[in-house]
């Protein structure tokens, strides 16, 4: 007869499985599993696309990127690039290509207000300046992966639909840093993809992300959370996103790269600050990520003691309960990430999907403390 302690450890250690269970197999899922449904609504005609991309200091990468953007296969766009205070070259090179460009807008910030988050105001300056009714944003330092980026993002917006959540995995590179960088990309985009397919979208990415500009008006902008330094895209989406406004875009032809930090350091004060913005959600989305990350956790403490304790207590069935519900966990994990990975386009190599697991649980306990107890978070 199993001891009482042995009993309730198993029986608290199978609430958390169970619930960490039920998010893999219904949350994620539906997403990672579902066939993928064509868009609702009837194709509307193409709409002009103003891609929007606020940049300081960023001359090398907007000599990439720039050249990319405006050879992209779409019949109306523009492409507003806002200098963003810098003190290198990029104005000189914005300003002898905009000679040859027409398709490209630039607009100049010498001077942000002191209430006002620098990277908000000049995109706030940039979409004011944009001159079609579709927003596309991303960053200087990231490259679209296909000449039909654009195309694939507009045609996600459907009559009633005003934001589009598109995904930016990293570029890969070798290291274990590397590795857990896009293995984290991974999941996240897994959990905000999942969700906004279930009507509870939550968060996007600024690096690729469109919305209606008439949508960025009708909620003021980044005047909720303008203090505020992150944010400019998923606390946007955050407050004006719903399950009827929102929509995601996937595959090869929507993907936009981005390259990693490749020092712990720096990839540590960037996850700090966009983690910070998280206190800020809505509280029923707060509640959903918080029990992931309590039910994580239980999975893993509570797993451990009673595998501990039943081989203390020289148990071999409970021993053997434990690691088969430990193989079954990662089996489902296996399954619905790699679903995701071909969903998506990209992704890491799974084979140390346990360990990788366990790094997770640790950077959202660590890093996530910090940034919700800090209180003034610096950007680079």
């Amino acid at each position: 007869m199993p001891s009482p302690l042995l009993l309730g450890l198993g029986a608290a250690w199978g609430c958390f499985w169970l619930i960490q269970l039920l998010y893999y197999l219904v949350i994620y899922g539906r997403f990672a599993w579902a066939s993928p449904r064509p868009p609702a609504g009837p194709p509307e005609p193409p709409l002009g696309v103003s891609v929007v991309v606020a940049a300081r200091n960023e001359l090398a990468n907007l000599q990439t990127l720039l050249p990319q953007l405006l050879a992209q296969n779409y019949p109306t766009f523009e492409v507003v690039v806002v200098n963003d205070r810098s003190w290198d070259d990029t104005w000189p090179y914005l300003y002898q290509l905009r000679q040859t460009e027409p398709r490209l807008r630039t607009v100049l910030v010498n001077e942000a207000p002191d209430d006002f988050s620098g990277k908000k105001y000049a995109l706030t300056l940039g979409i004011k300046a944009a001159k079609y009714p579709l927003v596309l944003l991303t960053d200087a330092d990231c490259q679209p992966a296909s000449p039909r980026w654009i195309a694939a993002m507009a045609d996600s917006f459907r009559p009633g639909r005003e934001l589009v959540l598109g995904y930016s995995p990293y570029r890969a590179a070798p290291g274990a840093l590397n590795w857990f960088i896009r293995w984290e990309t991974l999941f996240t985009a897994l959990q905000y993809f999942a969700w906004a397919t279930w009507g509870r979208p939550y968060m996007g990415v600024g690096r690729n992300l469109a919305y209606r500009r008439e949508l960025f008006f009708a909620h003021n902008g980044f005047a909720g959370h303008m203090k505020v330094l992150g944010g400019d895209d998923d606390l946007f989406v955050n407050q004006a996103a719903t399950a009827k406004n929102t929509t995601v875009c996937y595959g090869p032809e929507s993907l936009v790269f981005s390259h990693p930090k490749t020092t712990w350091r720096a990839w540590y004060v960037q996850k700090k600050r966009h983690l910070a913005v998280g206190k800020r959600y809505k509280w029923g989305h707060k509640l959903w990520l918080g029990l992931y990350t309590l039910t994580h956790a239980g999975t893993w403490a509570g797993g451990a003691v009673f595998l501990a304790y039943a081989a203390w207590l020289r148990h071999p069935v409970a021993a053997g309960l434990a690691v088969g519900a430990w193989l079954v966990r990662w089996a489902v994990q296996a399954a619905i990430l790699t679903g995701a990975k071909k969903k998506l386009a990209d992704g890491p190599n799974l084979v140390f999907l346990p360990l990788f697991d366990l790094l997770y649980l640790i950077y959202q306990l660590i890093i996530g403390l910090a940034a919700t107890t800090s209180r003034r978070i610096k950007w680079n």
